[in-house]
């Protein structure tokens, strides 16, 4: 692919349109300069995806740090409280396709696909709103000229694809599935909600609706069985504590575990491993 920038139409005569493409590109980043800080960007502002095709680079926003692998992008608007850069790392490289809009619909668009994904989200490159954005940048790369309001029309069916398909029950489902196979390899270790969240890249709310939906109960419920279906395979077929039993299978100490193992089975550890 080759590596190219294409600018469309000045930032002063653009604000009455509803969906405006201010620039696109591809590039391919493999030192340590590159670094983006949102809050103090000059004479830059509207809306940016960055979606990595190849490498890696890092996001932080909040306090919270993604690393963007291929497959893998953001979204934000500037100037915002987020940097974006490629690590110091001698063999790395980061190639990435992105878009720069605005427009009186790109608050609405922005606000939207936050509140499913957040400001990261995961969509393979066949995806059809990652594949609207490919095609774009080779028919530009290959000459084609917009009009005004082809390239807000581009960017507006962009954007409705990329929020339908973050939004998909199909979307969801290949989240919930990923979820799943974590926490069953996983479950020993001290899982919160929202790191699972951020690993996934998705909000909270979204990912528990949907994983309640597949699953018919919560995801902290679902960690807990797992936990439990464990812990009774230890007691009956192994002769360690109840304390070690209970630390193996991901509970934090033999009290919390006796407690939650009584309550889901209504009785002991001991009396469960005493009658099988």
């Amino acid at each position: 692919m080759t590596h190219n920038f294409y600018g469309f139409i000045n930032h002063d005569s653009i604000s009455p349109l509803p969906m405006i493409l201010y620039d696109m590109g591809t590039e391919l980043r493999h030192n340590e300069n590159y670094y983006y800080d949102n809050h103090n960007r000059k004479n830059y502002d509207g809306y940016i995806i960055q979606y990595t095709l190849s490498g890696y680079g890092i996001y932080e926003n909040d306090e919270k740090k993604y690393t963007l692998n291929a497959n893998t992008g953001f979204i934000t608007c500037v100037p915002n409280n987020c940097i974006y850069y490629l690590p110091p790392d001698d063999n790395n490289q980061w190639e990435y396709i992105y878009i720069h809009f605005g427009g009186s619909l790109a608050k609405q668009f922005y606000e939207e696909i936050v509140a499913v994904t957040g400001n990261v989200f995961s969509l393979p490159l066949n995806n059809p709103a990652i594949q609207l954005l490919m095609n774009e940048y080779e028919l530009l790369d290959h000459g084609r000229q917009y009009k005004r309001f082809e390239a807000g029309a581009f960017i507006y069916n962009m954007l409705t694809t990329l929020l339908r398909e973050i939004s998909s029950p199909a979307s969801a489902d290949g989240i919930v599935s990923k979820a799943v196979n974590w926490i069953k390899s996983n479950y020993a270790s001290d899982i919160s909600l929202s790191e699972l969240c951020e690993m996934l890249h998705i909000t909270q709310s979204h990912f528990s609706r949907s994983f309640r939906r597949e699953i018919g109960i919560s995801p902290i419920e679902y960690l807990s069985n797992v936990r439990l279906e464990h812990a009774m395979k230890l007691l009956t077929t192994t002769d360690i504590s109840i304390n070690e039993i209970a630390v193996l299978s991901g509970f934090s100490n033999g009290n919390y575990f006796a407690k939650v193992f009584k309550r889901k089975l209504g009785f002991t550890p001991s009396d469960y491993k005493r009658n099988h």
